[in-house]
């Protein structure tokens, strides 16, 4: 027990939820209760919290007389008191809620003032509370956890509050009009009432109550915006230009797949070149930089290039074939080749397949063609084949 000297002046203050209610305490616990005597913290041991709501209690000691309190408590949102025999009610403490604003106290993280009427964000945490960094629009790392306003001016590394619920007044909004919608801006700390859009993040920070040049009012209430990768049933890897959302039952998610990937395309043959029919005179065909077949890709379609199969005849035939596309044909000169240096066909048909590619997409409307750089040893027969599928890029 404690003996409290004086006249107990009891001041109580509440923060409440969205619900105006607060979660009931285990009354099979005994709770402290915390008052202020000449500048030191009391406590009250003995009292127990039933059937009530959380609030917090300051006992302020002002007089010079002794009476003595047993216990104290709070019952069906009253406050009460015990001295000797009798329960005394101080007064309702609960009930309707009627305060409007849910403050936060935190750490000024940045290296300057964070000035009143500015945005802010969770930064992380310093002195046992959140510290906080000023918050803008142009990515996940400053937008996504703003927290509230700045209530007044917090100087570098002090702490302050900021209003994460609720009214802010004193803020210069002579540029607005009441009911504007204020959204988080791209300039660090400020706010806008212009909804931004993509690639800046849409945070929705509050409604102006009162517009006023030097005593503007805002209700403040960040909502943070969702990018696409954020919902619970889209998973998003890696992605890349030209991919699309698909669904995926076996998973019950959103993926992001190429086309080609959605409607499992088949690569098939876009183009065959050749010469020679494999008879002992047909050598004659072949030498450096002849010509072995060209065609050109009208229309509007890129034909993308995932193999290139190509095989020779004769006895020990080594050439190097070369597939390039260009404006006007079988002209090298400012042409794209499919493979740099060209590709090496020896052996017989099938030995050379070829995977990997310097350039596999050929353009709409250009002239593609075949040649060799080089012919070690001339075949009887020469074949090449291009394939893969047409795409509209």
């Amino acid at each position: 027990m404690r003996y409290l000297l004086g006249f107990l002046l009891i001041f109580i203050s509440f923060s409440i939820n969205a619900q105006n209610r607060f979660p009931s305490v285990d009354s099979a616990k005994n709770y402290v209760l915390r008052y202020i005597k000449n500048s030191a913290v009391e406590s009250f041991t003995n009292y127990r919290m039933q059937n009530t709501v959380y609030g917090t209690l300051e006992l302020l000691d002002s007089l010079a007389t002794d009476p003595k309190v047993d216990s104290i408590y709070i019952q069906l949102d009253t406050l009460k008191y015990i001295k000797g025999n009798t329960t005394y009610t101080v007064g309702k403490v609960g009930g309707s809620d009627t305060a409007t604003v849910v403050k936060a106290y935190v750490t000024n993280a940045e290296a300057v003032t964070i000035t009143k009427g500015q945005v802010v964000y969770i930064f992380g945490a310093s002195g046992d509370r959140a510290s906080v960094k000023l918050a803008k629009n142009t990515s996940d790392t400053f937008s996504s956890k703003t927290l509230g306003i700045v209530r007044a001016d917090i100087a570098a590394g002090a702490a302050g509050w900021i209003t994460t619920q609720g009214q802010v007044s004193g803020i210069n909004l002579g540029a607005y009009t009441a009911g504007d919608v204020l959204w988080l801006d791209s300039v660090a700390g400020g706010f806008t009432k212009v909804k931004p859009v993509a690639p800046y993040h849409s945070v929705f920070v509050g409604v102006v109550e009162r517009a006023n040049a030097g005593n503007g009012l805002i209700y403040v209430k960040p909502q943070n915006g969702q990018e696409l990768g954020e919902l619970h049933d889209t998973k998003i890897t890696s992605p890349t230009n030209n991919q699309v959302l698909a669904y995926t039952a076996a998973t019950d998610i959103w993926e992001n797949k190429t086309i080609e990937n959605i409607l499992q395309f088949d690569t098939v043959p876009l183009a065959v070149f050749g010469a020679g029919s494999g008879a002992a005179g047909d050598t004659a065909a072949f030498s450096t930089s002849a010509l072995y077949g060209s065609f050109y890709n009208a229309g509007s379609d890129t034909l993308i290039i995932t193999q290139m199969r190509a095989g020779v005849l004769g006895t020990s035939p080594s050439i190097t074939t070369e597939v390039y596309w260009n404006d006007s044909l079988n002209i090298t000169a400012g042409a794209t080749i499919l493979v740099t240096g060209g590709t090496s066909v020896t052996g017989t048909i099938g030995a050379t397949n070829v995977t990997s590619f310097t350039n596999n997409k050929i353009p709409p409307n250009v002239w593609v063609f075949v040649r060799t750089s080089a012919v070690a040893t001339k075949p009887t027969y020469f074949t090449l084949t291009l394939l893969g599928y047409k795409k509209r890029i």
